[in-house]
């Protein structure tokens, strides 16, 4: 399956997925990655990779459905209604 997951997205921070029966989940949160932080405080050990995350204020995250079936179904974005969202881990998924 090609996915253009990032398009328009700099940094979705994917961190874990859920599975179903018939789908994988992803969740794309809406945030990016303060490059110039991450460059001069991260790699040289001066702060953690956490706080180079940056919300991206007035957006919000959506979901990413890829069907595990062998059918020639397209991968579909969902958007989240509400704004400043982070999902980090996810407990289950039901169909």
């Amino acid at each position: 399956v090609y996915l253009p997951i990032i398009v328009g997205r700099l940094f979705p921070f994917i961190h874990d997925f859920v599975v179903s029966d018939n789908y994988y989940a992803f969740y794309l949160n809406a945030c990016d990655l303060d490059m110039q932080k991450f460059v001069t405080e991260y790699i040289p050990g001066n702060t953690s990779i956490a706080q180079c995350i940056q919300m991206k204020k007035g957006k919000t995250g959506r979901w990413l459905l890829i069907s595990r079936n062998e059918t020639k179904e397209k991968a579909r974005f969902f958007e989240v209604p509400g704004y400043d969202q982070f999902i980090f881990h996810h407990a289950n998924m039901y169909e």
